[in-house]
């Protein structure tokens, strides 16, 4: 990958907060791969100047021992100016202490644990740049550069005493954290940084002065980052005020006239207010709530209320044969079969013994199915109507309720998710054995506004049409993100290319 490409696509690659931490992660691995800026062959090669610095005392008093580092160990190719070399050889490896005091929020210096907030301590064990690395927790990969005096607790690591651009080194180990450090506590979630990780931990150094242009670039990268970040959150509230302003003035229509008003704004504003997926579905709800107040359509009548038990010619439970994928001609519909407003044939389990059920259980068109229990409460309640006419006797299992609905099937169908009924449906939702659960008594009870036949139809109609543009907005919208998606992707993947 080269600095040009990913400049060119800069501003497509960051379009949500995870792509800015990946776009973060492709300058830092640039720039440890020597990709991020041009080299100078008027620096002194990182060859030379390190020779130089081994030969000097560490804080010790003894000699650097310096080890070349095997072309197997090397993770990539870097130019040719450029060194390969242990961690520990070109800084000091220290530990946090177990017993610091502490001392009180006021204390004199920041005393670093695995968390993300420093504490305070009454005295100081490091002072001078220094890497801090969280050993263990949630912060493991996290490097957090200081320079001043400070206190550290055990299973913190502090590296410093930097032979090298102190800047440089924290990028190089944000950039090779995923090759070196990262591991798993035995018998434990917990993520932790081994002492074998940094003795086996190599990375390539630049010459000296091309340290110091790679930070500078890559500081300037990462506050590009950060602003369009910044302008992108931004953005999103402002879309997120547009919307709810947008859907609540639809929602306050009060005639199919101010609907196709505020309707014919929304679509004239599609690219604007839904960029995502995720947005379309507060207008597929909004329009069903505008269907189930009558505000679709220029024939609105006032409106009967009447009970699902009213309106019904029968309510039955499924059967509780078992059932299996074994080839039969009687399917039994489940649970995973109804979601969505409509019948799903993709996973159909059959009766074993079809002979045994009655066929006054099979189902027609216009019965409207529903969930009668289940471990999640949102499922619960939830309905489909039969709109098919089955080759063979279809059944449906146990777990489910079938309303014989008639004419109705279709404008319950419409409204069931709604507002209306579903907060009626978890008033009665009942719960046991961390099950939630309806039956036939409670829900005959849901009380349900019924128009004329005739504009029942019309209502469906124009729900369905509505709801047909939102399908396909959804489905452009989500191309658009997977197109995105694969741009990312590509550009990232030539990373080490």
């Amino acid at each position: 990958m080269t600095m040009s490409l990913l400049l060119e696509h800069f501003d497509d690659l960051l379009v949500t907060p995870e792509n800015a931490e990946q776009l973060n992660r492709v300058i830092l691995q640039l720039a440890v791969q020597g990709k991020l800026i041009e080299q100078d062959p008027n620096d002194e090669p990182a060859k030379e100047f390190l020779d130089k610095a081994f030969t000097k005392k560490n804080s010790n008093g003894s000699l650097i021992e310096h080890q070349p580092v095997q072309e197997e160990e090397k993770l990539f190719q870097v130019p040719e100016s450029w060194e390969w070399v242990k961690l520990l050889e070109i800084c000091t490896l220290r530990t946090g202490k177990k017993d610091v005091n502490q001392g009180s929020p006021k204390g004199k210096y920041p005393f670093f644990t695995c968390a993300n907030k420093p504490l305070w301590s009454d005295e100081y064990s490091f002072e001078g740049p220094s890497l801090i690395l969280p050993g263990n927790g949630a912060n493991v990969g996290m490097a957090w550069l200081i320079d001043g005096k400070f206190e550290a607790y055990q299973r913190t690591y502090v590296l410093n005493n930097f032979l090298v651009n102190e800047k440089y080194i924290h990028h190089v180990f944000m950039g090779l954290w995923e090759n070196h450090v990262k591991g798993k506590q035995s018998g434990s979630a917990i993520n932790y940084i081994k002492l074998g990780n940094f003795e086996k931990f190599v990375l390539p150094i630049p010459p000296l002065a091309e340290q110091q242009r790679i930070v500078a670039r890559v500081e300037e990268l990462f506050a590009q980052t950060r602003a369009l970040a910044k302008e992108l959150d931004h953005s999103q509230i402002e879309l997120g005020g547009l919307n709810k302003s947008a859907l609540s003035h639809l929602l306050a229509s009060e005639t199919p006239e101010e609907f196709n008003q505020h309707w014919d704004f929304i679509a004239e504003h599609f690219d604007l207010l839904f960029q995502t997926p995720e947005h379309v579905a507060p207008l597929r709800q909004s329009i069903l709530e505008l269907a189930v107040r009558g505000k679709l359509t220029k024939d609105t009548h006032d409106w009967k209320i009447e009970t699902l038990e009213n309106i019904s010619s029968d309510a039955d439970y499924g059967t509780s044969q078992k059932c299996d994928y074994d080839a039969s001609e009687t399917p039994v519909l489940r649970i995973p079969n109804i979601i969505g407003g409509r019948i799903n044939l993709d996973d159909v389990k059959h009766a074993t013994k079809p002979e045994e059920l009655s066929k006054d259980k099979a189902l027609s068109p216009n019965d409207f199915l529903i969930v009668r229990t289940n471990g999640s409460k949102d499922l619960v309640g939830r309905g489909s109507v039969v709109t098919q006419e089955f080759d063979n006797d279809t059944y449906f299992a146990s777990y489910l309720i079938r309303y014989r609905l008639a004419n109705h099937g279709l404008w319950v169908n419409t409204i069931w998710t709604t507002r209306l009924i579903r907060e009626q449906i978890e008033k009665i939702a009942k719960t046991s054995a961390g099950q939630y659960n309806v039956n036939i008594q409670n829900l005959n009870g849901i009380r349900i506004p019924i128009p004329p036949l005739a504009e029942q139809e019309r209502i469906v109609k124009r729900v369905e049409q509505l709801l047909s543009l939102c399908d396909a907005l959804e489905a452009r919208l989500q191309s658009a993100e997977e197109e995105r998606g694969r741009l990312v992707a590509a550009v990232m993947s030539t990373v080490g290319g």
